[in-house]
């Protein structure tokens, strides 16, 4: 009898250590990079210089950006954007990853979470955008009997990742644990140069989305 009683209370125990089990953290990447966009963002509108001038710079003050510098000497006009709006001026392509046989998908330009927990298990993996700067400037000049309009925007962009996989034991304190990162790279793009950086598990291309300079030239037809 107690030789069975030890094989039972051996068997339980394996069961439990088995139940419990070791943290697991199986990372695998899919990167869709955006679409090339290399062209210049120029207009050229058939009305005289000094009215052109005169519209854009005030539809440009009824905005909501932020003007640096307006000189018509230099036929220049600065603009930038606060940090929570160049996420949205900005395209990164879109990273999906198969986290434990689950799928994380979003658009690598914006913030995301990963997170799931249970008494057992807690897998948490997060995506973040910082350090952002908004840049543009308006080149307004006169050309043949009309104005010639350029924009080039420049943006700046920090990105990160980071994660863990935890597993508790029966009394809900931890077992064992796995590190995910942390990985970052820095980005920095204008409207007809993107950038390229090596990011995680992939190389992550970053480029304006030419939301902000279509809508500068959308104000100055």
């Amino acid at each position: 009898m107690p030789s069975l009683f030890r094989i039972s209370l051996l068997s339980i125990l394996v069961a439990i250590v088995s139940l419990v089990g070791c943290a697991r953290l199986d990372v695998a990447a899919n990167y869709v990079e955006p679409r090339p966009q290399a062209e210049a963002a120029t207009l050229r509108v058939d009305r005289p210089f000094d009215r052109v001038w005169n519209d854009l710079v005030r539809r440009i003050s009824q905005s909501f950006f932020d003007v640096e510098q307006v000189s018509k000497d230099s036929r220049l006009i600065s603009l930038s954007v606060s940090d929570a709006e160049v996420g949205g001026l900005v395209d990164c392509g879109r990273l999906t990853y198969q986290v434990n046989d689950e799928t994380w998908d979003f658009a690598a330009a914006e913030d995301s979470r990963l997170f799931r927990s249970s008494y057992f298990e807690e897998i948490d993996l997060v995506h973040e955008t910082s350090e952002r700067i908004g840049r543009m400037n308006i080149f307004v000049a006169p050309e043949e009997g009309g104005t010639r309009i350029e924009v080039n925007a420049i943006f700046e962009l920090g990105m990160k990742q980071q994660g863990e996989s935890v597993r508790n034991n029966l009394m809900g304190r931890r077992n064992d644990w796995k590190k995910w990162g942390p990985y970052s790279a820095k980005f920095r793009m204008t409207t007809t140069r993107p950038d390229e950086q090596g990011f995680g598990l992939r190389t992550v291309r970053c480029q304006s989305s030419r939301k902000w300079e279509s809508e500068i030239l959308e104000l100055a037809r």
